[in-house]
């Protein structure tokens, strides 16, 4: 079926009943009319512009209404995606940071607590059981050294404790005097960050000679 612009823009032909062929025994005589040259260029004009209102409306439609938008909900879907992935990649960030922080502050504790632990090795010897028979005289103990840390908030302990060659026990003491010193003692060096204990290392030192 043909629609209106089909009808509009068909040939301008028509076929049409000539009631003047009244002599023909056959029935009537078929007339081709046909119209105007003048009246086709106007038909051929008209043809043309509903064409290109039909383009036009057509080109509207794609540009404008045709092409379907985001609705809300995909919006908000896209932006809580969007805050999940955020979330996971800050967190794995976050994660890796504190690894990274905490291994640098073992480092800095094992080196500082190799460095005080030789220290103490290389360092005369002190026999704590001596202190017994002074007991106005204040122990003596080995020094720590110098924290450099860049600005840390490191603290260092060191402790001694004689031990008694039968059973590989250290001595009985008290406020750093013991009840003998055979020449053999337990070093403990604890190295802590902002009050916790990060290492602790320990080793043994002998009287020498």
């Amino acid at each position: 079926m043909l629609g209106t612009g089909s009808a509009i823009c068909s040939p301008s032909v028509i076929a049409s009943p000539d009631l003047s062929g009244r002599s023909n025994p056959g029935g009537g005589a078929i007339k081709i009319a046909t119209h105007p040259a003048g009246a086709r260029n106007d038909m051929t004009e008209k043809c043309g512009k509903m064409k290109k209102l039909r383009l036009s409306s057509k080109a509207r439609k794609a540009f404008r209404g045709g092409s379907r938008g985001f609705s809300m909900l995909e919006v908000v879907i896209a932006i809580a995606l969007l805050g999940i992935i955020a979330v996971s990649v800050l967190s794995a960030l976050q994660t890796a940071a504190l690894a990274f922080i905490s291994a640098d502050r073992r480092a800095t504790s094992e080196s500082i607590a190799r460095s005080q632990m030789e220290w103490v090795k290389t360092s005369p010897y002190i026999d704590y059981s001596q202190e017994l028979s002074e007991p106005e005289r204040e122990p003596d103990f080995y020094d720590n050294i110098a924290i450099q840390s860049g600005g840390g908030d490191y603290t260092l302990d060191t402790k001694a404790e004689p031990i008694d060659p039968s059973n590989h026990q250290p001595y009985d003491g008290e406020g750093g005097v013991f009840d003998n010193d055979d020449g053999i003692q337990l070093i403990t060096v604890t190295v802590s960050y902002e009050g916790r204990v990060v290492v602790t290392l320990k080793d043994y030192k002998r009287e020498s000679g």
